[in-house]
């Protein structure tokens, strides 16, 4: 064996030592979070505000978790809930006409309807809170989950409708083409074609609108008064009653809240990276 082989084979070696560091340290920085947060959220009370918090629990106890079992979680899930699959339906179904028409249908104005899509997207949906509160007060539809669904699906639309036209642009116009030769009308041809085809798309699009209704804080507060209507992230922000942040209570919801997007997100993730990926953005 030669010295310039050796060498390069010390090389691979270090190279792959070198990578496996850098995977452990992105993926502790990654969990230890998410670890502490659990770990916290067993802890009692004097082990949780202490000079020297340990990183092992001495004590478990779920009394943080029967707390806000019972001050409101199951209601706030609920709530929660309904939003978020409300959101990803509508948008899914608007999202599919309306990125159909992009990517198939020529029309007049198309190319300006196209980057006026674009151009909702990128500004800051914090910025129309006060004129969608404003909106939504005139038309008396403040204080109910119907407000923030409209908001939600609102906002999503751009983003899904330029990613699934994307998507829908990389299937093969023949297949069409012969489907019209054969009799089927545009209707037919979407949801007997093009919906099969563009599964892992709309399940892509549809997860995204799940999450970032799941994820909403800012319209609940504005859109909603009512506590009985409070969702997930608003219910863990009203714990801070006090001038002591109650941590145990608020990492206990925090997982509970967690649970449900991991858990949706374990299961459709092959169809995400798939449909986001595909469907990367050409406009």
């Amino acid at each position: 064996m030669s010295v310039s082989t050796k060498k390069y084979k010390i090389l691979r070696v270090s190279d792959k030592i070198l990578m496996y560091v850098i995977l452990i340290f992105v993926a502790t920085i990654t969990i230890f979070p998410f670890y502490w947060m659990i770990v916290t959220s067993i802890k009692p009370f004097d082990e949780i505000y202490t000079d020297n918090p340990s990183i092992i629990p001495k004590n478990v106890t779920f009394e943080n978790y029967n707390f806000v079992i019972s001050y409101g979680y199951l209601n706030q899930l609920k709530n929660s809930v309904i939003i978020s699959l409300t959101t990803a339906a509508l948008n899914t179904i608007i999202s599919l006409f309306g990125a159909y028409a992009v990517a198939r249908i020529k029309f007049l104005g198309k190319n300006v309807l196209t980057r006026s899509i674009l151009a909702t997207y990128a500004m800051p949906y914090t910025l129309l809170v006060i004129p969608f509160f404003a909106i939504m007060l005139s038309l008396r539809l403040t204080n109910n989950l119907f407000s923030v669904i409209l908001a939600m699906t609102t906002f999503t639309l751009p983003f899904t409708v330029l990613t699934l036209a994307s998507y829908l642009q990389s299937i093969p116009i023949e297949v069409e083409e012969q489907a019209l030769i054969d009799g089927c009308g545009r209707v037919d041809i979407l949801f007997r074609i093009i919906l099969p085809l563009a599964a892992p798309a709309i399940v892509a699009i549809s997860m995204y609108s799940f999450v970032f209704s799941w994820n909403e804080y800012l319209y609940v507060v504005v859109l909603v008064g009512s506590e009985d209507l409070f969702t997930l992230p608003v219910g863990i922000a009203s714990l801070l009653t006090s001038d002591i942040i109650p941590w145990g209570k608020m990492l206990a919801m925090s997982v509970l809240y967690a649970i449900p997007g991991m858990a949706f997100f374990a299961f459709l993730q092959k169809y995400l990276i798939a449909g986001l990926t595909k469907g990367a953005l050409k406009y």
